[in-house]
């Protein structure tokens, strides 16, 4: 089994101990998150160029990862697809509230 198959096997089970609401079972997801986030949000802002004019993908990453955790305490994803859906959402919306902030119809961009 390759690292990458034990890594997707916890993830498995702590999704499935979100679901049965195991206590710290959502911040094992936030925490697995993290480095996913990093790595999406740094690819993302790269198509948002208007954004990171303005924004670092640190900022982005760290939004993104709030706005999951919050998101985790009422939408519980049953499959691995789901929650990087998930996380891919939080980053989406987080990167279209900046770009509506800095050139919106008042924005300063």
């Amino acid at each position: 089994m390759q690292e990458d198959d034990k890594s997707l096997a916890v993830l498995v089970k702590v999704l499935e101990q979100h679901a049965t609401g195991v206590p710290g079972a959502r911040e094992k997801l936030v925490e697995w998150a993290d480095r996913w986030l990093a790595a999406q949000s740094a690819k993302k802002l790269r198509c948002f160029s208007a954004v990171g004019r303005w924004v670092e993908d640190g900022d982005i990453h760290n939004l993104a990862l709030l706005r999951l955790d919050t998101a985790l305490k009422t939408v519980c994803p049953q499959t691995v697809g789901a929650f990087r859906g998930l996380m891919y959402l939080q980053i989406n919306r987080e990167l279209t509230d900046h770009y509506r902030k800095y050139y919106g119809p008042e924005g300063i961009g």
